[in-house]
């Protein structure tokens, strides 16, 4: 009989630019749940992945087109 087994990682640290992603969740793992074994799957959000990459903005450095603006208020 096959099995699907779901497993959140609950130690993640804060991720910031330029950490090894990678590293971090085989650290974790291997903490965690005795390591990743041959057929896991390892899921990530895109958030975690552009922090690592430092491909985050701060909102109070973003400015909105026109085109967002108008499209804004018409949908008010």
């Amino acid at each position: 009989m096959k099995r699907i087994e779901i497993l959140g990682l609950q130690t993640i640290p804060e991720i910031k630019q330029g950490d090894n992603l990678a590293q971090i969740i085989v650290d974790c793992s291997n903490n965690e749940i005795g390591g990743l074994k041959d057929k896991d799957i390892v899921v990530l959000t895109s958030k975690i992945v552009s922090k690592s990459a430092g491909l985050i903005r701060k909102l109070s450095g973003v400015r909105p087109g026109r085109k967002v603006l108008a499209l804004t208020f018409r949908l008010i």
